[in-house]
C-alpha cells in the first residue's frame, strides 16, 4: 500500500508501506514531495528520491517523527 507521510520536519514522503508497528513504520522506495514554482508562475509538484545516496531503498521511520500517515489519493 502506498501512503504519504508528513514528518515533524515538514517533509512529505511518499512510499510503499512494508509494515506498521506501534513504534515504527517500515517503507520501501520513498520519495520526497517538493512544491515548486513552474516557469509560468504556477505551483507544481516535484519528486526526489529520499536519501538518494543510500545503498538501501528500505527505511524505518519512528512513529513519533510522523505527524500524519494517509493513503494516497489515486485521483492525483
Amino acid at each position: 500500500m502506498i501512503k504519504v507521510l508528513k514528518m515533524v520536519t515538514g517533509e512529505e514522503v511518499l512510499a510503499e508501506i512494508i509494515s506498521e508497528e506501534a513504534d515504527r513504520v517500515k517503507v520501501k522506495n520513498p520519495i520526497t514531495i517538493m512544491m515548486q514554482r513552474t516557469q509560468n508562475g504556477e505551483i507544481g509538484m516535484g519528486f526526489l528520491p529520499y536519501l538518494p545516496y543510500s545503498e538501501s531503498r528500505e527505511f524505518e521511520f519512528k512513529t513519533d517523527h510522523i505527524v500524519v500517515c494517509k493513503e494516497v489519493d489515486n485521483e492525483l
